[in-house]
Parts: structure tokens; C-alpha cells; sequence
């Protein structure tokens, strides 16, 4: 599994658009252990829409459901996966596992890797894409504080 850098800070993170989301993140978490959803106005951090998953929480059994995927994330997949259950894509164990943690510990990480990836295009069925180098912050949210229930990660590709 990749590592995750966890107790992150801003400091802790290259890219300027995912400073400002984590520092957005913890503005409107406050006091709280994780902000709601209703919390979050896409409008306070444009710059990282396109690169962003929001992953529903679906609980007995857990599993995770993507409920928006921005363009970038389309555009290195080779399809828009909005809709489709993760543990039903190819290659998602790790990601599973990730999210898995940040449920149990309700708390932010960011990782990067060097990734392969065979997603097929699941209408014209051929390989998109080869090896790439990615980094992502990935941040819990919660309706009630206590459980997540809406994952929202950013990544960025190169």
C-alpha cells in the first residue's frame, strides 16, 4: 500500500491548489471533527474542481460510490466513472483500503505515487492509459460528526 503522510499541514503540501483546499477544509470544519457536505461552496476553491472525486459512504456492507468526478479526473481515467461503485473498477484495492482508513481515523491524508493504469473505457473496451506520477489530498466529511459519509479527494497528474 502507498503511504499516507497523515497529521498533514499545508506546509506539508507541494501544490498551491491543495494548500487552499485543506486550509478551505479545516475553515469550514472549525470545531468540528469533519465538515458536512452543506459546508462546502465549490465556488471558495474553483481551481480544483476538475480534479476532484466526491465518494459516497454507503454503509452494511461498506462501500464506496462516486457521486462526481471532475474532467481531469475523466480525462486520465478515459471515462467518466460518475455512478459506478469503486470495489467494481479495476485496480481499486488500495484505494478501498485508503478510504477504509480515513473512515476509521476521520481525518485527512495526502499520498503520491507512481500509478499504472489499465481502466479500460468500458464502452469502446481498450487501455487509456500507461504509467503516470499523481499526488492527492483526500478529506472526510460528515453529516452528523461522527461518520463519514462523503469522501472528497483532489489529484493531480503528470
Amino acid at each position: 500500500m502507498v503511504e499516507l503522510i497523515t497529521d498533514i499541514t499545508a506546509d506539508d503540501l507541494p501544490l498551491a491548489s491543495h494548500k487552499k483546499l485543506f486550509n478551505y477544509w479545516k475553515k469550514i470544519k472549525g470545531t468540528k471533527k469533519m465538515p458536512s457536505r452543506a459546508d462546502f461552496n465549490p465556488m471558495f476553491v474553483p481551481d480544483v474542481l476538475p480534479s476532484i472525486i466526491l465518494t459516497d459512504v454507503h454503509q452494511e456492507p461498506l462501500r464506496f460510490k462516486i457521486r462526481l468526478m471532475g474532467t481531469e479526473i475523466r480525462t486520465v481515467a478515459g471515462a467518466d466513472m460518475t455512478g459506478s461503485w469503486v470495489d467494481e473498477t479495476p485496480q481499486t484495492e488500495e484505494i478501498i483500503e485508503r478510504y477504509k482508513w480515513l473512515i476509521e481515523n476521520k481525518k485527512p491524508y495526502f499520498n503520491m505515487d507512481k500509478i499504472q493504469f489499465e481502466l479500460r473505457d468500458f464502452i469502446n473496451l481498450h487501455a487509456v492509459k500507461d504509467f503516470t506520477h499523481y499526488q492527492a489530498i483526500t478529506l472526510p466529511f460528515s453529516d452528523d460528526d461522527e461518520n463519514v459519509n462523503i469522501i472528497l479527494s483532489s489529484s493531480h497528474y503528470y
